[in-house]
């Protein structure tokens, strides 16, 4: 187990937030990623536990950092632009096309990002190219707006680990502040609408596909909510007592599922979806959470801008 301090930051724009938002661990599982609304981009090396220098170029943003699932190429979030860093010559490209929060398929072969488009948002799948222009595959128009765009529209995607299914959770962000009412599950493959829901108040940003691709976990106020992934369909409610989970994720083993609340990451038995162990290291309210594409490693980061590293020995 390690801890990495990634809370030195400056200012931006007169506020210093610390709390690490999201995290990602490379394929080989020798590279972190992490980043946050009012923090730098950051890639550290788990081997030596050293912080790579800073790339200036990198916006502020509060989109989630992906790594490629195949290639050595890390994706930072980004206002305007896809940024691309090649791991290994660490040389930093930009896509002259305008996508924001990449999502991956399993493959690496092909991508979901919004769009804001006049009058609405937009998706749109790409074919990933490391040069030239992107291929687009297809686009839908998720909501459209009579007058223009009044608010922000919160949209947070996740491809399946089959690679079939897209699942969309969209709300509205205002004042900080984003609020989701609805779930859509669409077709990967074409951008056809499986199934839509609406969610619960207090829906978290959070969504999270179990490794078989069958199930879909969002979190709620101070519960998990397990559906079908391609109807919706509740399966079960999991309490986790009064406080609400800040981030959920499913190891890779598909028989494990993690919860944070609080300063701990509670694990669960994802055949009977009770309580297995819980892990707590004092780094300050838990964030985020991430495993290693194999499962040998996790990590989760902090409000105070801690990272903890642990092996995972289940």
């Amino acid at each position: 187990m390690i801890i990495l301090d990634a809370s030195d930051l400056k200012p931006f724009g007169g506020q210093l937030r610390p709390a690490v938002e999201h995290i990602a661990i490379s394929p080989n599982g020798r590279l972190l990623a992490l980043s946050g609304p009012s923090r730098p981009f950051e890639l550290w090396n788990l081997q030596a536990a050293e912080r790579w220098p800073p790339y200036a170029d990198v916006h502020y943003c509060a989109g989630p950092v992906a790594f490629h699932p195949t290639k050595p190429v890390c994706f930072p979030p980004n206002l305007y632009a896809l940024l691309a860093i090649n791991t290994e010559t660490r040389r930093m490209t930009e896509s002259k096309d305008a996508v924001s929060d990449p999502a991956f398929a399993p493959d690496g072969e092909a991508f979901v990002s919004r769009n804001n488009v006049n009058g609405g948002v937009e998706l749109r799948c790409y074919r990933w190219r490391a040069r030239g222009p992107l291929k687009r595959n297809w686009s839908r128009l998720l909501k459209r707006f009579a007058r223009g765009l009044p608010t922000e529209w919160a949209v947070s995607l996740r491809v399946s680990p089959t690679g079939d299914t897209l699942a969309i959770l969209e709300g509205t962000y205002l004042r900080g502040r984003s609020r989701f009412t609805h779930l859509r599950a669409w077709r990967m493959r074409d951008g056809e609408p499986l199934a839509v829901v609406e969610v619960p108040p207090g829906t978290h940003e959070s969504v999270a596909f179990s490794a078989d691709g069958a199930h879909i976990v969002t979190r709620a106020a101070a519960r998990v909510v397990i559906r079908k992934a391609r109807t919706l369909e509740i399966v079960r409610e999991v309490k986790l007592g009064r406080a609400s989970p800040a981030a959920v994720a499913f190891h890779p083993d598909g028989r494990h599922f993690a919860a944070l609340v609080g300063p701990a990451v509670h694990l669960y038995d994802a055949s009977t979806w009770a309580h297995a162990k819980t892990f707590e290291w004092g780094v300050g309210k838990l964030r985020c959470i991430a495993f290693s594409p194999d499962g040998a490693l996790a990590a989760a980061g902090s409000d105070k801008g801690q990272v903890v590293v642990w092996d995972v020995d289940l």
